[in-house]
């Protein structure tokens, strides 16, 4: 199970992973780098950071939150234990 700010994360950096494959240019010195190459090139920091915040804000949407949230709650029945999945309540969401 992951934390809300952990699938934020997981969101924001699927992102740069996106922007990365998804980039078509001639020359790859000129289609994606972050701060920590140490080569000149690549795009504008806030280019760069574009992708990633969009797909991040994704997050906060209603639609998303309920597709991708569960409650999960462990059931013990004649002393075995069963996982069962269940929707988030509107009042969270």
């Amino acid at each position: 199970l992951l934390l809300f700010r952990e699938v934020q994360t997981f969101f924001h950096e699927f992102g740069h992973a996106c922007h990365c494959v998804l980039t078509n240019s001639r020359h790859s010195l000129h289609s994606w780098a972050w701060s920590a190459v140490p080569w000149p090139g690549g795009v504008e920091q806030d280019f760069l950071e574009v992708p990633s915040m969009m797909l991040e804000n994704f997050v906060w949407t209603p639609e998303v939150l309920r597709r991708l949230s569960r409650n999960n709650v462990a059931e013990d029945d004649d002393g075995s234990q069963q996982q069962q999945q269940q929707q988030l309540p509107e009042s969270i969401i």
